[in-house]
């Protein structure tokens, strides 16, 4: 994902965000060597999740 990001192949992203715990896990955006602008699109709620919709602004 993030190579993708940095390569402007992506224009959307969903991230699922759910209650558990798993550990250390690794970063999505977290390491990128440059700033990407990311616009809120929606948010949907769902039993064992939170749906969240990205626009990548260029």
């Amino acid at each position: 994902m993030q190579q993708a990001l940095l390569l402007g192949l992506v224009d959307e992203a969903r991230v699922h965000l759910a209650p558990v715990l798993l550990g250390g896990g690794s970063s999505l955006f977290g390491s990128l060597d440059c700033a990407i602008g990311l616009e809120h699109a929606s948010t949907s709620a769902a039993p064992a999740a939170t749906n969240i919709d990205l626009r990548v602004i260029r």
